[in-house]
Formats: structure tokens, C-alpha cells, sequence
């Protein structure tokens, strides 16, 4: 071999290290096709999020109307518009439950009056099932 020129085996250098990267493409790679076989769901979709968004608010709404209005009186007509997702995440322990958070724009109005607040907050807990073919909106958690 020429002098100034030399050849190195990436394999067989210790300091080149090329065992440890093989090594760790491997291990890499293993991790991978386990993600991919292990059945991963993926988030509720928009439409998903906003139904469940819209059926909380009617529940509760509902709830406090029982409270606050008389059979005589009118409620105020609501409206939930413009929904938008902050955070969703997998709620620990249960690969299907997954806990959304964000906000909505609520208008209607009251009497003579016009109502519009915007950035409402709301938390919501869906459950997959059929593959995420089907969500259910569990009770909220408190």
C-alpha cells in the first residue's frame, strides 16, 4: 500500500464503532416492526371530535336548564362553531381512550340579546372500538 493512503475495515476498526451501528440499525429496525404489528390506532378524526364536542355541551346544557329554567321560560338557542384541537393524547394504561382538549366558539341568543364567546375550553375522553371505526364519548372524568 502506497504511503499517506491507507484502507480500514468499518467493521473490524474498534474506534470506528461499526459492530455498534449495525448493532443499532438492527435494534432500530426491531423496534419498527413491532410498532407496525402491534396494532397501532390512530387518533379520532376531526368530525369524530367535533360530535362529541358538540353532545357534551347538549348534555350539560341540558342539565343546567332542568336547573335554571321553568317549563314556562325559554332557554337561550346555542351554538358550538369553530373547534379547534389543542392536544390529543393516549390516556395512560389504555391503548383505545384517548383524551382531547381545545377550544370552541359558542353563540346564540337570549331574549334580545346576542351572545358570542370565543375560546371556550373543553376536555373530552373517546374510546375507540372496531378498529376505530366506532368512538364513544365517556363520562367526564372528575
Amino acid at each position: 500500500m502506497a504511503k499517506g493512503v491507507f484502507s480500514t475495515n468499518l467493521f473490524s476498526d474498534p474506534l470506528l464503532g461499526g459492530w455498534h451501528i449495525l448493532r443499532g440499525l438492527l435494534v432500530g429496525l426491531l423496534v419498527l416492526s413491532l410498532v407496525a404489528c402491534s396494532g397501532f390506532k390512530s387518533a379520532p378524526p376531526t368530525s369524530v371530535i367535533e360530535q362529541a364536542v358538540v353532545q357534551q355541551f347538549e348534555q350539560t346544557q341540558q342539565a343546567l336548564q332542568k336547573q335554571l329554567f321553568s317549563s314556562k321560560s325559554a332557554p337561550p338557542a346555542l351554538q358550538i362553531g369553530h373547534i379547534d384541537v389543542d392536544r390529543t393524547q393516549r390516556t395512560s394504561g389504555d391503548q383505545t381512550t384517548y383524551r382531547i382538549q381545545g377550544t370552541y366558539t359558542l353563540s346564540g341568543k337570549s331574549l334580545s340579546r346576542s351572545l358570542r364567546q370565543i375560546r371556550n375550553p373543553f376536555e373530552i375522553y373517546l374510546q375507540s372500538q372496531d378498529k376505530g371505526q366506532t368512538w364513544s364519548l365517556l363520562p367526564p372524568k372528575g
